[in-house]
């Protein structure tokens, strides 16, 4: 064989193997999609989030076209499980490991926000929460809280209570988990600066369908009540403090939103509530979004549906001034 043989086989072998790395280089392989994942419950207590979850998230996703910085943006969704925070972190694991999420949506519930911190910050893997979240969790560097922090988020009505309304003392009834928790202890505490007196509180075990027994328990020597129950507690609630013709004056605490007070009709009638979000907010940008969610869904969105559109928009506009870097320090 001659020189020149060898040299053009030489040339050959070095083309061929180098060939899969220039075409990587040269950029004509396909890049991997992004990949956001949402961790919401869809089956068992508070079901209702993950389907409204789902629907904000893919509005916004819908109106950037699938992409973002070039790429490509697919979705994953997992069930969140409300009553055990083991299996929603073994359920992250998965998003994580085995689907490849690149930033994570929720979980809803408190206690499970506290199961996948450490996970996630192990991971070093952007979490932006739905419906707020402990302050602790903004610590870790990799948690962003929409719209803010559950304590701070129901603060106001403790000033509600005594200055605006008279109250001078209160009784407080919420589900018994971190959120509850954390989410009563902001009223309670600026009653209590303010010169109120909380004189009881009751904490009702998540999937509690009988709320009979709470309600006959309230303290009578409490001028108000203020109350953060699921839906199907709440509805239990309104209609029991029907039935026993309580009288004591309620302030609930986001649960009262239109589609509950719909279902609930006029057994309503004087309760008091404070709430993030209503669709008939009369601004340009909330208009434009009814409208877009309308003409998507055929309903009318609720507080859920645009806390989880707003923490998609979040991710897009981070991944836009990333130019779709999705590591956690750029982002």
């Amino acid at each position: 064989m001659n020189r020149k043989m060898i040299r053009r086989l030489v040339l050959l072998s070095m083309v061929v193997t180098l060939f899969p790395l220039l075409t990587a280089c040269g950029g004509s392989a396909k890049q991997e999609p992004i990949r956001i994942g949402i961790q919401a419950p869809y089956t068992g207590v508070g079901s209702d989030h993950g389907p409204l979850v789902e629907a904000g998230v893919r509005l916004l996703l819908e109106q950037n076209k699938w992409k973002v910085a070039g790429r490509s943006i697919e979705l994953v969704t997992g069930d969140e499980d409300a009553m055990d925070p083991s299996v929603t972190l073994d359920r992250t694991r998965q998003l994580v490991e085995q689907k490849q999420v690149d930033i994570l949506i929720g979980p809803i519930f408190g206690s499970n926000q506290q199961a996948v911190a450490p996970y996630l910050t192990e991971q070093q893997l952007l979490d932006i929460s739905v419906h707020y979240g402990s302050w602790d969790l903004v610590q870790s560097g990799n948690f962003i809280l929409w719209p803010g922090t559950d304590y701070s988020s129901a603060t106001p009505i403790g000033d509600f209570a005594y200055n605006q309304m008279g109250y001078r003392s209160l009784s407080i009834m919420a589900p018994d988990y971190i959120f509850g928790h954390t989410l009563m202890a902001g009223p309670m505490d600026e009653f209590s600066q303010l010169g109120g007196t909380v004189l009881q509180e009751q904490w009702v075990p998540l999937g509690t369908v009988d709320m009979l027994p709470y309600m006959t328990a309230l303290n009578p020597a409490a001028d108000a009540i203020v109350v953060w129950l699921l839906t199907d507690n709440l509805v239990s609630f309104v209609e029991q403090y029907n039935a026993l013709g309580l009288e004591t004056p309620v302030i609930f605490v986001y649960t009262l939103r239109e589609g509950t007070l719909q279902d609930i009709g006029p057994r309503i009638d004087g309760f008091y509530t404070v709430g993030d979000y209503t669709w008939r907010i009369d601004t340009p940008t909330n208009r434009a979004f009814v409208k877009a969610y309308e003409g998507a869904y055929n309903e009318k969105p609720n507080t859920t549906a645009v806390s989880a559109y707003c923490a998609a928009m979040v991710a897009v506009e981070a991944l836009k001034a990333t130019h779709g870097d999705t590591s956690l320090a750029a982002l």
